[in-house]
Parts: C-alpha cells; sequence; structure tokens
C-alpha cells in the first residue's frame, strides 16, 4: 500500500494524503491502489483525499481518467471526498474523475468532510477518527 494511503476506519474508510506537488502518474499509481484495496475488501469503501497541501495536478490524464472511471463504476466504492482549498487543483482533478459524478464531493475542512460522509452511511462513527501522522507527536515533559 501507498505510505500516504491507510485505513482510518477499517475495511470502510481509507484516507489518502497527495503530497503539495502531485503527477497524474503518482495520482493513477494511487487510484490503482485504490482499486486493489476494493478487490481485496467485501464492503463498500469511501474515499478521503486530502489535497489540502496540493497546487496542481500536471500531465496527461487520459489513463488515469480511465482507472477513475472503471473506480466510479464499481459497486464496491463509495463516496469520494477531497479536501481541498485550491480552486485551480479543483479544476485539474475534475478532469480525471468526471465519471464520480454526485459521489465525489468538496470539502474545505476534514470535520466537514466527515460529518458530510456520515450523513451519507450514518453505519460509520458519528466522531472523526483522528487522522495518521507521518511525524512523530510531540509530548511535554512534567514540569515537576
Amino acid at each position: 500500500m501507498l505510505k500516504n494511503l491507510s485505513w482510518l476506519v477499517p475495511d470502510r474508510v481509507l484516507y489518502w494524503q497527495l503530497a503539495s506537488s502531485c503527477t497524474v502518474a503518482e495520482f493513477q499509481v494511487g487510484l490503482e491502489e485504490v482499486q486493489d484495496v476494493l478487490k481485496a475488501v467485501s464492503s463498500k469503501v469511501h474515499l478521503i483525499i486530502d489535497a489540502r497541501s496540493a497546487q496542481s495536478l500536471d500531465g496527461n490524464t487520459t489513463s488515469a481518467r480511465k482507472i477513475a472511471q472503471s473506480l466510479a463504476r464499481n459497486t464496491q466504492m463509495g463516496c469520494c471526498m477531497v479536501i481541498s482549498h485550491n480552486f485551480f487543483f479543483k479544476h485539474q482533478l475534475n478532469r480525471v474523475t468526471i465519471d464520480f459524478g454526485t459521489d465525489l464531493r468538496y470539502s474545505d475542512s476534514y470535520r466537514h468532510a466527515w460529518k458530510s460522509l456520515h450523513n451519507l452511511d450514518t453505519g460509520l462513527p458519528y466522531v472523526a477518527p483522528t487522522l495518521p501522522t507521518s511525524k512523530p507527536s510531540r509530548t511535554r515533559k512534567n514540569a515537576f
């Protein structure tokens, strides 16, 4: 599995964090990983793409769009939530993910994305799971 692709809720919700510079080829590799995950699970899987740091999605979108099209048609694929503030990135992403239709939704924050996802699938926990971090957490030392 990709380093930046992990389960928020096992076998239910995948979390994918994009790098600040993401090419279409890298995005395609991620889509292929999601496709492999869907083959391995038996339940409907939702995807949260954290693209808050992504600035652009450069490259030829033809092959990535074909994979996104097959993902969108997969009955095990749930909703795809994209967290992004960048209008230009959203426009570029739409070229690849247009086949998701209403199953592709945008949000400005993880909290809002989770709330929207929970409204679509009430079987998910009401409280959003904590996001996986790539940095070790800092702990305060006791002052005593």
